[in-house]
């Protein structure tokens, strides 16, 4: 529903970050098409995921961070 409500502000670019539970197969099936046509409507997303075969199937670019571990 937020991303509903972002949408609406016709933004340039769309954060979609990860929720606290591994997104449902059907919500991560319906992501591809509709991240495909925003941004041939010119819309940039930054995606936070951590499912890499997901984001390597969908992305342009991928940024990966990281931590230092002690």
């Amino acid at each position: 529903m937020r991303s509903a409500r972002a949408l609406a502000t016709d933004p340039a670019l769309l954060l979609l970050g990860r929720t606290r539970r591994r997104p449902a197969p059907p919500r991560k099936q319906a992501l591809p098409p509709v991240a495909r046509q925003l941004k041939a409507e010119g819309m940039s997303l930054l995606l936070v995921e951590h499912d890499m075969d997901f984001v390597m199937g969908l992305a342009d670019r991928v940024v990966v961070m990281g931590s230092a571990q002690s």
